[in-house]
């Protein structure tokens, strides 16, 4: 009391006339609400020793466990315009059914009969081949004859060099058959012009003389007669050798424009088949062109959104147009964990789950105790890589025989908060190590995953 007034109350009220004075004023109370604060205390210090399940906190959202079981963003391989749309949003589609019919925006493709003109200059270029083929085999019949030709000529110019060396050598002995006949006439005219001549008169008649005189005169026009024809015949040798190595030439030369047509119409049906497996290539292009104009469900599922709408719109190469969620998915839990609380995780780990939408009420130091509305799940993949987000995804999907199934009406995306379960402690030393900031204890079991065991062999191998 403040005692600010002279007047006093305290004086005109009996305090032994109202119960809550009474109360106040009993000594033993005092004794009581002590006796139950040490009861408290003595309560709360006997839980301490109570077990705690050691655990680390998480937060992410529903997926699926495949890959190609999660959304899918379906886009145009070629830019185009949007000429019909053959589903809407929310609507079960399968595998194959049409979403999106497209028309050409480009000038090269806007020919209706591309394909056709494709075919004909493929048929035409193949002709073409066929056209060079039957010309080379043609050169080569040519070649064939050349060589059957030359080998006739040679054959004949060959016979009419050896029959000329033949007549060559008779031609030699003639003439010098010739020379020893001429050399007899000489003697005899020598011997007998001493006769004829005798100082003493002639010994032989004059008739024998000239006869003499005229078989020397004979016998010198038949020596230049038989080598004229010696030089002669040696000079038709020599033309025939010369005629050899001009026909050889001359076929040579032949041969030569033989091969070089060959190699030129070789070099064309190279470059035909080259245009032809150009054109072959740019008919499969436009063939795959015309495919990708009709865009089609890659698998069964449900059109979620539409992200290009109405008629008539342009899109672009790559550009996304609907997004499908597959109709089977294997759900999973897709968490981030902290990098401090990675090394505490392990594949086949347990994790208690919470998903939004689902009522829980959930202790997580005793998860099987006092804990309802939470599901099971185990850790299957873990990322070796840091996320965007700072922190390192794990995959956790339902556990194989494990009666609580996951809640049938699960949409991929929803919120989960997961506990993983680590070490079994007094509930005492988790108060410790939570004032103090300490990380929780390793399972000795999921210290060597598969990172680890990979870079002891490693180091066992250096």
């Amino acid at each position: 009391m403040l005692n600010i007034s002279k007047n006093s109350s305290q004086t005109n009220i009996n305090q032994e006339d109202f119960s809550a004075f009474k109360s106040v004023a009993n000594k033993h109370s005092y004794r009581r609400f002590s006796k139950i604060l040490f009861g408290v205390f003595i309560f709360l210090f006997l839980c301490l020793f109570l077990p705690w399940t050691q655990n680390v906190s998480i937060k992410g959202h529903v997926t699926s466990l495949k890959p190609e079981q999660r959304p899918q963003l379906i886009v145009s391989n070629i830019p185009g315009r949007i000429d019909k749309w053959h589903v809407q949003e929310g609507q079960l589609i399968l595998k194959g059914d049409t979403i999106i019919s497209l028309s050409e925006i480009k000038s090269e493709y806007l020919d209706t009969d591309l394909l056709l003109r494709t075919k004909e200059q493929i048929v035409a270029k193949d002709q073409a081949i066929s056209s060079y083929k039957l010309k080379l085999g043609a050169i080569d019949n040519q070649r064939e004859a050349i060589q059957n030709g030359l080998g006739y000529k040679m054959s004949q110019a060959k016979n009419k060099v050896k029959q000329y060396q033949l007549k060559v050598q008779s031609d030699s002995i003639s003439y010098e058959a010739t020379l020893v006949y001429n050399e007899n006439i000489q003697n005899l005219y020598e011997r007998n012009k001493q006769l004829y001549e005798d100082p003493s008169g002639p010994l032989i008649s004059k008739t024998k003389w000239q006869q003499i005189i005229s078989k020397q005169q004979e016998a010198r026009a038949k020596k230049v007669e038989k080598l004229n024809k010696y030089q002669s015949s040696r000079n038709q040798l020599v033309n025939l050798e010369i005629e050899l190595s001009r026909i050889s030439a001359e076929y040579s030369e032949k041969l030569a424009k033989n091969q070089s047509d060959r190699s030129s119409t070789a070099s064309s049906i190279a470059d035909a088949q080259s245009s032809l497996s150009k054109l072959k290539n740019t008919l499969s292009n436009y063939t795959s062109r015309a495919q990708y104009r009709t865009i089609i469900a890659p698998q069964d599922g449900y059109i979620t959104r539409a992200i290009k709408t109405g008629i008539g719109e342009i899109v672009k190469e790559g550009e996304g147009l609907v997004t499908i969620m597959p109709k089977d998915h294997d759900l999973a839990a897709e968490l981030y964990v902290s990098a401090i609380d990675l090394p505490l995780m392990g594949l086949h780990h347990k994790v208690n789950l919470i998903f939004d939408g689902w009522p829980s009420l959930a202790i997580s130091g005793w998860p099987e105790t006092f804990t309802y509305g939470t599901f099971k799940g185990e850790i299957v993949a873990i990322d070796n890589m840091i996320s965007p987000n700072g922190k390192y995804r794990i995959l956790v999907s339902p556990i194989k025989g494990d009666k609580k199934h996951w809640p049938l009406a699960l949409r991929l995306g929803s919120g989960i908060k997961g506990n993983a379960l680590l070490n079994n402690v007094p509930l005492y030393r988790e108060f410790w190590r939570q004032m103090n900031a300490f990380p929780a204890e390793f399972y000795k079991d999921y210290k060597d995953d598969h990172i680890i065991r990979h870079r002891k062999e490693k180091k066992k191998s250096k």
